[in-house]
């Protein structure tokens, strides 16, 4: 009886010790192993061998003879996903039956791409470095419509790919007739398996005129510690397109440990003197560049804002892009204290009255919850190593819990605290709202840094700059301090803010009880999401 308890715990023990990721691959039935993944990301593209006849049947849906259009019709549905590819080309056919009929197959074929279950192929390849899938990872990579699967898929395309799949990389990063952003993920790949000896091929890939892939030529060449990177990058600062020259930007600054003010969304005069500046430090400090410093995988952000309606018995969660435009939304039981949006695209809120913190995928499904707390939580955030961190406002404590809700790291904050946030070197940045402080609490809980905010702060967020976003909602504004706590920017006039985020353009998104509201640099606000009654909102940018 023992031994069979024994076995029975062991076998929990193992179901817990899943991390996140692991756990969404299971709900899609699928195994942490390289047979298993591969059999799924098949699925999604069609092989040599159909690709041909998909492609008679896709010309045959304005065929003369009905009976031939609804064979057609009827084959490419059964061929599911996979006939996405071969469909997506007939889209602007001459023959308008030809053009109605796809469009309602490419509707079906996308409903079978779920991207939660793409997202969570491609992170248990990446973190878990499975080799051996280079051709399903680059044969799939076309279906991630959002950046964040996209970014996945280059992680996966890196950590999978071995010396065997450098020709197959070669070619896909050299065929211009490929998307560029695919072509800048085998470039990246290609980069990582040739290594050193790679340089002189990826400086000759670099003459690409696609800005995509030359920045994956400058990050691959910088991981290798050239300085051929540091002009490619200095070019791409004056690309036409801001969020380029943005990603650009972040790793020069990970290279200098240097911010030297660049406005990757200013006007074309402030980015030209941004400009002289990063040239004069490449001139002048390039043999201080910190190579080791850089981030392997540069993130990228969704630009969507997860919005929470608190209220009860029921709060509403909707994601809406930068223009307010609503893309999902779903009902939650119970009064949501607490909201971070998680890279994959669900939502770990805290249920106060409940006592619980939830994860939500994007339909509204439960996927895993916390047992009972003590007391009622309030801010929550989940960590890289996917353990919650949660705050208490009436228990003057923050917790740090696994994913079986033990307590692994703990501090006290007197009086309570809204929100807590632990950045990524390692030090947890509370607001303390009785304290009228920002506080900055390491591993040992001692106090690191403290920002005297003359008000109760509610919310808060480290900026790029080193600066503070601070939310003081008894006074109705968001306010910025430097590092000395100095005040730098106001926004006043809200009505009970609760959340603020800094955007990459220069601006801030706002949440309160009026609703969501875009602020732009120059101070002009719009509300991009009214509330419906006046209520408490919260916001999460991702």
């Amino acid at each position: 009886m023992r031994i069979v308890c024994g076995l029975l715990l062991l076998c929990t023990a193992v179901v817990r010790a899943d991390d996140p990721i692991t756990a969404q691959l299971r709900r899609y039935g699928m195994q942490p192993t390289q047979e298993s993944i591969r059999g799924y990301l098949r699925q999604l593209y069609p092989t040599a061998d159909s690709q041909e006849q998909m492609e008679r049947w896709a010309q045959e849906l304005g065929h003369r003879d009905p009976s031939r259009r609804d064979y057609a019709m009827r084959s490419l549905h059964a061929a599911g996903a996979a006939a996405g590819m071969i469909l997506q080309r007939h889209l602007s056919s001459d023959v308008p039956e030809v053009r109605r009929r796809v469009r309602v197959l490419l509707a079906e074929t996308k409903k079978l791409l779920n991207e939660d279950a793409i997202y969570a192929a491609y992170m248990t390849v990446a973190q878990r470095h499975i080799p051996g899938l280079a051709p399903e990872v680059l044969h799939s990579l076309p279906f991630a419509g959002e950046s964040h699967v996209r970014l996945a898929g280059l992680r996966a395309l890196v950590a999978t790919s071995q010396a065997a799949d450098a020709e197959r990389l070669r070619a896909t990063a050299r065929d211009p007739r490929t998307e560029s952003t695919l072509r800048a993920a085998a470039t990246r790949a290609l980069g990582r398996v040739l290594g050193a000896e790679g340089v002189p091929e990826i400086e000759s890939i670099a003459r690409d005129p696609d800005p995509h892939v030359r920045f994956a030529c400058a990050h691959a060449l910088a991981l290798e510690r050239q300085a051929s990177a540091l002009p490619l990058l200095l070019a791409l600062l004056e690309d036409g397109e801001p969020h380029m020259r943005f990603q650009t930007v972040v790793l020069l600054r990970q290279l200098a440990g240097k911010r030297h003010d660049f406005a990757a969304y200013g006007s074309e005069e402030q980015r030209a003197a941004g400009v002289a500046r990063w040239r004069r430090w490449a001139r002048e400090e390039a043999a201080t560049v910190r190579w080791t410093a850089i981030d392997e995988h540069l993130g990228a952000r969704r630009n969507r804002i997860l919005v929470a309606f608190c209220g009860r018995p029921r709060s509403e969660i909707v994601e809406i892009d930068l223009e307010g435009r609503a893309l999902r939304r779903f009902h939650i039981d119970g009064y949501v204290y607490g909201l971070h949006a998680l890279p994959n695209g669900h939502a770990l809120v805290s249920l106060y009255y409940h006592r619980r913190v939830v994860e939500f995928d994007r339909g509204g499904r439960e996927v895993w919850t916390s047992k009972p707390l003590r007391v009622a939580p309030g801010g929550v955030q989940q960590l890289v190593s996917g353990h919650v961190l949660v705050t208490y406002p009436r228990g003057q404590i923050i917790e740090e819990l696994d994913l079986t809700s033990r307590v692994v790291w703990s501090v006290t904050v007197p009086h309570g605290v809204h929100h807590a946030e632990r950045m990524p070197n390692g030090i947890t940045r509370v607001s303390a709202y009785a304290l009228s402080q920002v506080r900055e609490y390491d591993r040992r809980g001692r106090v690191r840094r403290t920002i005297a905010t003359g008000a109760q702060p509610q919310f808060s967020q480290k900026l790029e700059s080193g600066n503070t976003l601070v939310v003081l909602r008894t006074r109705n504004e968001v306010v910025e301090f430097d590092p000395k706590g100095e005040r730098v920017r106001a926004w006043p006039q809200f009505q009970h803010p609760t959340t603020a985020f800094a955007l990459p353009d220069g601006g801030i998104v706002v949440g309160d009880h009026r609703g969501v509201h875009r602020v732009g640099r120059d101070g002009s606000r719009r509300t991009i999401l009214p509330s419906p009654a006046n209520q408490r909102i919260l916001i999460a940018y991702h």
